[in-house]
């Protein structure tokens, strides 16, 4: 009896390894089998529009007219503030800088537009700006210094110098207004705008 007991030990121990392998072959197919599929979606997951890097839409003549609509007043308050010297202040309009020059020219005359319309202002001629700024020199392309702009200002004759750029920034565009006091220097305003 004591023969059929060692029998049995043996056979034991003999079985156990194959249990111990048998347990891990089936472990690894179970852990191949789940790389080898992706797991099944459970839920929608939103994307937001601002998440992704896309181009912002062209803007247009009409987005920059109303924009500039919407920020008129301001701009005007802006303006007469601080140019309350005389009658009807002189102000001058000079560039509008932007990647796209037509806008920047458009959005130029589009303040110009707006600053006659008011009657409360003498606009002085961009044409004749440009023609007296070469025959002095003077650089207008790109962004110009407060210092320039102030001498520019006075030079033809201008009470408040209004400037500014078309920008794109995180996915949209603004339009950044500088408005400076050509006498004292001082920026009356910087107002930004946005399109669209």
């Amino acid at each position: 009896m004591m023969e059929n007991r060692e029998m049995v030990k043996q056979m034991r121990f003999a079985n156990k390894p194959n249990v111990i392998g048998m347990f891990l072959i089936g472990l690894g197919l179970a852990i191949l089998s789940a790389c080898a599929s992706p797991p099944p979606i459970t839920q929608d997951v939103p994307i937001a529009l601002a998440d992704l890097d896309l181009d912002p839409e062209p803007i247009s003549k009409t987005s920059i007219t109303a924009a500039i609509s919407q920020y008129q007043q301001m701009i005007l308050d802006s303006i007469s503030e601080h140019s309350g010297r005389g009658h009807r202040p002189a102000v001058a309009v000079l560039d509008i800088v932007s990647d796209d020059m037509e806008l920047g020219v458009f959005t130029a005359e589009e303040l110009i537009l707006r600053l006659v319309r008011t009657r409360r202002f003498r606009v002085v001629d961009r044409d004749s700006i440009e023609i007296l700024l070469r025959e002095q020199n003077f650089q207008l392309s790109g962004m110009v210094s407060d210092e320039t702009m102030v001498s520019i200002g006075r030079f033809i004759g201008a009470a408040v110098v209004v400037t500014g750029q078309i920008m794109q920034r995180q996915g949209r565009f603004d339009l950044s207004l500088r408005i400076l006091d050509v006498e004292t220097a001082e920026i009356i305003n910087l107002l930004l705008i946005p399109i669209g």
